[in-house]
């Protein structure tokens, strides 16, 4: 069945993805947590750049990149089936 454009089983494999990359349990991604997840594949940039994204990728505007965001950036770039366009 589809939720919002992804299979259930992809949701909630996308929820797992989520829940690792919010590093503390607070539900939702901040600058911070990218920071640390690109610092450990051994790409470091600047904390600025994670701010910007995490704005970017805001699209309810609530200030941080909760699940809806991360589902719906996913989403759009699956249909497009290229990243972030």
């Amino acid at each position: 069945m589809f939720e919002g454009g992804f299979v259930r089983d992809q949701e909630d494999e996308l929820k797992i993805i989520f829940d690792l990359m919010d590093r503390d349990g607070k539900g939702y991604i901040d600058a911070q947590d990218m920071q640390e997840i690109f610092k450990e594949n051994l790409l470091e940039l600047d904390q600025k750049y994670f701010e910007s994204l995490e704005r970017v990728l805001d699209e309810n505007q609530n200030e941080n990149l909760d699940f809806e965001d991360f589902k719906s950036v996913l989403q759009k770039s699956a249909l497009r089936n290229t990243p972030f366009e």
